[in-house]
């Protein structure tokens, strides 16, 4: 049977300070085992409009709670984002959150950090865009501890007339007393091209490393696809590990045939 209690909802709204909570708290009681299961739940923001007109930027910070008694489930949350204009052509963005969780009584504790920035700019009668990413988990468990470590970055250069510059690349680390610690690469580089609407041409220089089985390739990729029609495509596809790490060739169609 389940007893909800009234929410509690605050605002303060004001030029110095925007603030808002919403808290919930839940309970339900279990006849066959005269227990009661109690639950409760966070949310908040905070902004202020002064300081955001004296950076000329947008920022906010953000919290979020849930937490279960019995079952020992929680996951607390808090976040923050940033935003402004450096110049008429340049925006920067920028995010950060960290995450404390536990799925059950039996799980592991896991803390979550994440952070990420973006670019966008105009350069040489081109646009920029430039996106990158960190996180880091740490889980524990008693006297077990294990931590992953992964970092990504993704740049994409238009240059006009359908022409585009990729380069992007992913780091990723282990480490722990349950797992032996490793390290995984990938990184590419690559050009595409669409001198029309129904074509796109693309190639991609590509380097894999994996220090868990000792592995480090450069291999080559690309792709041609051309699209006539709305209801129909053609795709060849390259690569030098696209069939069990071996060269091949794939050939895709798709042609829809309408409804029924």
């Amino acid at each position: 049977m389940p007893l909800t209690s009234p929410a509690l909802n605050l605002e303060v709204d004001h030029q110095l300070l925007d603030f808002s909570l919403d808290y919930a708290w839940q309970g339900r009681f279990r006849d066959a085992e005269n227990q009661v299961d109690l639950a409760q739940s966070i949310s908040s923001s905070l902004r202020s409009s002064a300081l955001n007109d004296l950076l000329a930027a947008k920022a906010v910070l953000r919290m979020a709670s849930v937490l279960e008694l019995r079952e020992e489930r929680y996951r607390h949350q808090l976040s923050s984002e940033f935003s402004r204009a450096l110049s008429a052509h340049v925006n920067l963005d920028i995010h950060g959150s960290y995450t404390l969780k536990k799925p059950s009584r039996w799980a592991s504790e896991q803390l979550t950090t994440d952070y990420s920035i973006q670019l966008d700019t105009e350069l040489l009668d081109g646009r920029l865009a430039m996106t990158g990413t960190y996180r880091e988990t740490f889980k524990r468990r008693r006297a077990l501890q294990n931590t992953l470590t992964a970092m990504d970055i993704d740049s994409r250069y238009h240059v006009g007339s359908g022409l585009q510059l990729d380069l992007s690349g992913t780091v990723m680390r282990t480490s722990g007393t349950t797992t032996a610690g490793f390290e995984q690469q990938r990184l590419q580089a690559g050009i595409s091209w669409s001198p029309a609407s129904d074509y796109d041409v693309s190639f991609r220089l590509n380097r894999r490393e994996d220090t868990r089985i000792g592995r480090d390739d450069i291999f080559g990729s690309g792709s041609i696809i051309w699209s006539p029609e709305l209801n129909w495509q053609l795709e060849f596809r390259y690569d030098d590990y696209l069939v069990e790490d071996m060269e091949g060739i794939l050939f895709r169609a798709r042609i829809d045939l309408g409804p029924g």
